[in-house]
């Protein structure tokens, strides 16, 4: 099994640029620690951290603007979908709703499928969340 620890200068960057690479993806913006691409019509975030060679972050930012929205619900949505998906996190971030899905890596073995699987998540939630599928509310 091959290892992030065992090759120190193998980023997690690189092998999620070669993921979308093999997708047909083509970035829009990469720096150090974070890619920005679309997908199916989506922005998406990757994030990894220089200081932990093991973390990745995979986000859908801004999803919904909630400036004039009751506080309450939407935080109980939010609530909602982060106790009915696995893994995945919904969050206010300056009076916006961001999605976003967080990981620790281990091996590069098959990180090809966690990242697609990853990407089909958020794109599962995101969809269930615009058709208002949601009891809480």
């Amino acid at each position: 099994m091959r290892t992030f620890a065992k090759n120190r200068n193998i980023r997690m960057i690189t092998d999620f640029t070669h993921f979308l690479s093999s997708m047909g993806i083509v970035p829009k913006d990469t720096t150090d620690e974070t890619i920005s691409f679309e997908y199916n019509g989506l922005s998406y975030l990757f994030v990894s951290d220089k200081n932990d060679p093991y973390y990745i972050r995979l986000i859908l930012p801004n999803i919904e603007n909630i400036n004039n929205a009751d506080e309450i619900d939407v935080y109980k949505n939010i609530n909602w979908y982060n106790n009915k998906f696995k893994a995945v996190k919904m969050s206010v971030v300056e009076n916006s709703i961001w999605l976003s899905i967080e990981q620790f890596l281990y091996s590069r073995e098959n990180s090809n499928n966690l990242f697609f699987r990853l990407m089909k998540i958020l794109e599962t939630v995101i969809t269930e969340y615009r058709r208002g599928q949601n009891p809480a509310q």
